[in-house]
């Protein structure tokens, strides 16, 4: 068996009957050997469930190293390595060394996530509190398995998912908020840092973080005076994650935010001026703006997000549903009331 030591990078993934623990090693050494040689990497590693660990500790693993399983259905190995991760203990046996040895903004925020999660379990039932740590937290692991079966089947599990509606409510709320305390531009700033500081909070995927970008980057434009083209943005965004990251671009969370942004920027507007034509030759201008507005906001705009995403969420899940759509806009309705 190896022995290695390394760091919690993030808070653990708590599971049913187990917990995933994703480190940065910087030693090993295999069993019967008297000194520690530095290496440095991801590892992920598999516990039981009964451990108690947190953010920043340094914890001693010994087990088998493999690489991460894989098979028809799913490759853990592409999930992980799109990650950088490239190590897996299946069956390891922790130590703990020490407590608080990561970053210390990243502890307080990940504390604040843990006492806001304990919170909302002790204010509602579940399933209702699952799922709001799920949309709220990015926090999925406690859905029942049967209503996350049920999202899947009628093709509206983005619904639980952090994406960009989240990202728009939290961009709106801080620009509007801090520009009236601290004036446009400081307002803009800390705007900015509270869509950075959340991102962090439900953890950073693909998909938020093309939102986070998207959404800083239309705050900057709007305070140097710049018109912000909706294309160039979502091109510049997919650029510079890509660049950070090539993994990326293969992230099905990422292909599914992306698509269905670009369905947005390029057919939305289109569908909602077609429409507006259809009705301007048969009905008065009054009654074409009392019937084109809900129309794009409650079907068009969505249908032209859905068209776009639907053959990637067909290729990586292999279903589509029929009844997606109306599900999606239905629930969209309902959160804006």
């Amino acid at each position: 068996p190896l022995i290695v030591e390394g760091t919690l990078i993030e808070p653990p993934d708590v599971r049913d009957n187990y917990i995933n623990l994703r480190l940065a090693v910087d030693q090993f050494h295999l069993q019967g050997e008297a000194l520690f040689q530095p290496i440095h990497g991801m590892l992920l590693a598999r516990l039981p469930a009964d451990g108690d660990w947190h953010y920043g500790d340094r914890i001693r693993l010994q087990g088998q190293l493999s690489t991460p399983p894989e098979n028809e259905d799913f490759s853990y190995r592409d999930y992980l390595a799109r990650e950088g991760i490239y190590s897996y203990m299946g069956k390891a046996n922790a130590q703990l060394l020490l407590h608080n040895q990561g970053n210390p903004l990243l502890a307080g925020l990940y504390t604040f996530k843990e006492r806001a999660l304990a919170t909302i379990y002790r204010i509602y039932p579940d399933p209702e509190a699952s799922l709001l740590a799920g949309i709220l937290l990015g926090v999925e692991t406690g859905i029942p398995e049967r209503v996350l079966q049920a999202f899947k089947v009628t093709g509206t599990s983005h619904i639980i998912a952090i994406s960009g509606f989240n990202i728009a409510l939290i961009a709106g709320l801080f620009a509007t908020l801090f520009s009236r305390l601290l004036g446009p531009r400081r307002g803009a700033v800390v705007a900015i840092l509270g869509i950075a500081v959340y991102t962090a909070l439900v953890g950073g995927e693909p998909s938020v973080v093309r939102a986070a970008i998207m959404a800083c980057l239309g705050l900057l434009a709007r305070q140097v005076g710049r018109r912000q083209t909706a294309l160039n943005t979502l091109a510049l965004t997919a650029a510079v994650m890509v660049l950070f990251n090539p993994h990326t671009l293969w992230d099905p969370g990422f292909q599914l935010s992306f698509s269905a942004t670009l369905g947005l920027v390029l057919y939305a507007d289109p569908l909602s001026s077609g429409f507006q034509a259809l009705l301007s030759r048969r009905l008065s201008p009054e009654a074409v703006n009392r019937i084109a507005g809900p129309v794009s906001d409650y079907f068009l705009f969505t249908l032209a997000a859905q068209l776009f995403a639907l053959p990637v969420s067909a290729y990586h899940f292999g279903r589509i549903s029929l009844i997606a759509l109306i599900v999606t806009r239905l629930c969209c309705q309902s959160s804006r009331r």
